[in-house]
């Protein structure tokens, strides 16, 4: 045994021994090394020595180095937390993103509106039809379509019919513009149609206008409402004297300088059908889908059979149809 001890160490180091003991026998047997270890134990927990183990030329073990120390752990780690918050806040989570293949997701921005005009639209009445075509006669004072300004003539349509609290369908043409909210692709997978309500047709309709027609230059997309599960059609188009020619069909691609516009056309030939639509899409390789609707609501579909009525703009009379 070392003589250079303390007293107090050689005092210390025995009464660990004899504890951990459990006879004399053992302590005989096992002694020397535990001895030894109860040295090291002194000189961790600085012991009841004057220095041991104090890291100030002690005979114990040399003191815990001061940066693996708990304190200094612990603050170390906060400041990496707050370093690396700072960076993400920075754009870091981007420089991240790249170098773990997660792509960045720019969802499609989605504009829709009516294209039912009150000049040559279909207008739901609320009152008779020779109630509604009186007020016209009256408003109109004699002008035929357009001839005193366009302008000022959609207005006094648009006063009449809501005046007389007749209705325009939201949902029978529809223009949907899409594009990216940035430079990024995103890809048009589909389209689909969820139908809202159906109500029976109450009251009359009837045409307002004159030399109404002629084709839209863009994709256009019908859905029938009047079948069980219905879905969008792309349809195909001409202009006159030209091969019709099997339109594109989805998918398409988009971005912020490269949109799309769709034509919606909800069809029914008995019942008022309110519906909106879901486009689905896919962008940075993640897939999404975006609600089509009027502003929230449902767009709304009147029947397409002809109407009871036609109030002829041309000479200002109302006309029965076929």
């Amino acid at each position: 045994m070392k003589t250079g001890a303390e007293p107090a160490e050689r005092q210390d180091a025995a009464h660990v021994w004899m504890l951990r003991s459990p006879d004399r026998s053992s302590a005989k047997r096992y002694g020397p090394s535990r001895t030894a270890r109860a040295r090291r134990l002194i000189a961790i927990t600085g012991g009841t020595g004057s220095g041991e183990g104090s890291g100030s030329g002690g005979t114990g073990g040399a003191a815990v180095q001061w940066w693996r120390r708990p304190a200094v752990l612990a603050g170390a780690g906060a400041i990496a937390v707050a370093v690396l918050s700072g960076w993400i806040q920075q754009g870091g989570a981007t420089v991240a993103s790249l170098l773990f293949g997660d792509e960045e997701i720019a969802e499609p921005v989605v504009h829709a509106k009516t294209m039912e005009p009150d000049f040559c639209g279909v207008w739901h009445l609320n009152k008779s039809a020779s109630v509604v075509s009186g007020e016209l006669k009256k408003k109109l004072n004699g002008r035929t379509s357009f001839e005193s300004g366009e302008a000022d003539y959609r207005k006094t349509l648009f006063d009449v019919r809501k005046a007389t609290g007749s209705d325009l369908p939201s949902g029978n043409t529809v223009e949907v513009t899409i594009e990216g909210s940035n430079d990024k692709a995103v890809i048009l997978n589909s389209l689909d149609i969820v139908v809202r309500k159906r109500s029976a047709l109450s009251g009359d309709l009837m045409l307002v206008g004159s030399g109404c027609g002629g084709g839209i230059a863009a994709r256009r997309y019908v859905v029938d409402l009047d079948k069980s599960n219905p879905h969008f059609e792309v349809v195909e188009e001409s202009s006159p004297g030209e091969k019709v020619t099997k339109p594109v069909d989805f998918p398409y691609r988009v971005s912020s300088g490269d949109p799309e516009v769709f034509i919606l056309e909800g069809a029914t030939k008995g019942e008022i059908i309110e519906w909106k639509a879901t486009l689905n899409w896919t962008s940075g390789g993640k897939e999404g889908s975006t609600e089509i609707s009027d502003g929230g609501k449902p767009f709304v579909s009147f029947p397409e059979a002809p109407a009871g009525y036609s109030f002829n703009t041309d000479v200002n009379k109302l006309e029965n149809l076929p």
